[in-house]
């Protein structure tokens, strides 16, 4: 959703039509003042426009070279900065746009900070949503290499750069001189988890043609999925599907390389054990209907490190059969078969739901 956009969803939300108090008349527009307001406290997205000088600045910015967009805060918890590469910022992303979210503040008492990230430049359709841990000042976070090339975008009027971050997980210090507690900096949303989880991700012919098209390292996402009482889409979920319909690197150019990746884990679980099952089904421009299977039985042990999985069928998936075809549908089942706790213990199946890991829902 654009700013506009949510300019407009702020307005819908009044309770009474304001009066203008030097005139005593009603109002009929909504002030713009109170709308940045509303925003700024309580939006969760930080926009970048990049227009006019910035935008002759961005088309004459080489490799190695960045401009610095906004900062923003995450709950008081920790600074970011915005910054763009628009040729890439190593030698070997020459061409590539790399759209960052730095760490610019991190509090002492913080050992590391786990966040939901999303970045998106709405003019290019460029997007990613990840999760990282950040344990320094100066981390960074992109999206892959040529997920926005810079000749799609040199010469267009403006871009709009945005980013929304959500705070999973906060470790921190220990110190050897105290055993007090250390003081809770800030309380994440909770997330709660079917152990039962079944999707589909249905590719129809606008998207279809899309991924035809795409160049490599160009990434495309589901919906999100998975959340008992997630938020929207954007938090509270813990799985979307991820495509790189033309692959992502030189070595897998041609091939349709999909994933399975993780969003969220409830707060006092360190990993899940999983059986995967999925298949692929095509329905082809001349009608023909092709059924895709995985290549082997999957079985992953998700965690913030380990937070995806490549799903493999048992023929490769090419981008000419994308081309070929009139929609596609995706099926997953994901069953929880254990669960650690951050302390590492093996949780037993009856305590589950103890650790926001519904037993009796299934998805």
């Amino acid at each position: 959703m654009s700013r506009s956009d949510k300019d407009l969803l702020v307005a819908g939300f009044i309770r009474r039509q304001p009066v203008d108090t030097v005139s005593g008349n009603k109002m009929y527009e909504w002030p713009c003042d109170l709308t940045n307001v509303v925003l700024e406290w309580y939006e969760e997205t930080s926009y970048w426009p990049i227009r006019g000088e910035a935008m002759e600045q961005f088309r004459s910015t080489g490799n190695g070279q960045t401009m610095y967009g906004p900062k923003f805060e995450v709950g008081r918890l920790c600074q970011f900065e915005t910054t763009l590469c628009p040729n890439g910022w190593k030698a070997n992303q020459m061409g590539s746009c790399q759209f960052y979210i730095e760490m610019a503040a991190f509090p002492d008492e913080v050992s590391s900070i786990t966040l939901y990230y999303e970045l998106r430049c709405r003019e290019t359709g460029s997007y990613c949503k990840k999760i990282r841990t950040f344990r320094n000042k100066a981390d960074a976070q992109s999206w892959g290499t040529n997920n926005m090339r810079f000749i799609d975008c040199q010469n267009l009027e403006s871009l709009e750069m945005t980013t929304f971050v959500k705070v999973l997980r906060v470790e921190y210090t220990e110190c050897a001189e105290t055993i007090e507690p250390p003081q809770i900096l800030f309380h994440p949303e909770p997330v709660c988890m079917s152990s039962d989880i079944a999707s589909q991700w249905t590719i129809d012919p606008e998207l279809l043609q899309r991924l035809a098209s795409a160049q490599e390292g160009k990434f495309f996402y589901s919906h999100s999925f998975g959340g008992v009482r997630p938020k929207f889409d954007k938090t509270g979920h813990t799985f979307c599907f991820e495509m790189a319909p033309n692959g992502w690197h030189a070595t897998n150019r041609g091939q349709a390389m999909m994933y399975l990746r993780l969003l969220g884990l409830p707060q006092n679980v360190e990993s899940i054990g999983t059986l995967i099952q999925f298949r692929g089904d095509l329905l082809l421009k001349d009608g023909e209907q092709r059924e895709m299977y995985p290549a082997a039985d999957l079985e992953h042990q998700f965690s913030y490190l380990k937070h995806g999985v490549h799903l493999q069928f048992d023929e490769v998936l090419l981008q000419e059969t994308l081309r070929q075809s009139e929609e596609m549908l995706v099926t997953i089942r994901i069953e929880v078969t254990e669960v650690v706790s951050r302390s590492g213990e093996t949780i037993p199946r009856e305590q589950w739901e103890e650790y926001d890991i519904a037993t009796n829902y299934i998805m």
